[in-house]
């Protein structure tokens, strides 16, 4: 069963950039999953790690994504060490302010590239954080 949500990157001028993740974006499985991807797959580089964070939506994260063996669907591309990208059709990324964080349904994770954190959201909180994490 799906239990979607949103990742993204915290931006500077209190605004979030997030895309969609279909499945199990649950606090509990994607904080070690996006520490992972940081660490292993992009060497711990917050600002290219988030620049593909926010380049699609996902149907799924995980740092052992690989090509080899994958069959994705139509609509699907498979990124190394990051997981299976939604790409048609082609969305935009939520850009709002922080105090619309209510508006999306689930949890939210946002990454803040000033700190290497986890910032989790969840629409039952508003803007008040549920829990704050290191990436590492």
């Amino acid at each position: 069963m799906a239990t979607p949500g949103y990742v993204g990157r915290l931006n500077a001028d209190h605004t979030f950039t997030a895309r969609y993740v279909h499945f199990d974006a649950t606090p509990a499985r994607l904080i070690p999953v996006l520490g992972g991807i940081w660490h292993d797959t992009f060497g711990r580089d917050t600002a290219t790690f988030l620049d593909v964070l926010v380049r699609h939506d996902w149907i799924d994260l995980s740092p052992n994504t690989t090509a080899a063996g994958a069959r994705p669907f139509p609509g699907e591309q498979t990124v190394d060490g990051v997981g299976t990208a939604a790409i048609d059709p082609a969305t935009d990324p939520v850009n709002a302010p922080i105090g619309h964080l209510d508006r999306l349904d689930g949890w939210v994770l946002l990454i803040d590239p000033a700190t290497d954190t986890v910032t989790v959201h969840h629409r039952d909180n508003g803007t008040v954080p549920a829990g704050r994490h290191r990436l590492a």
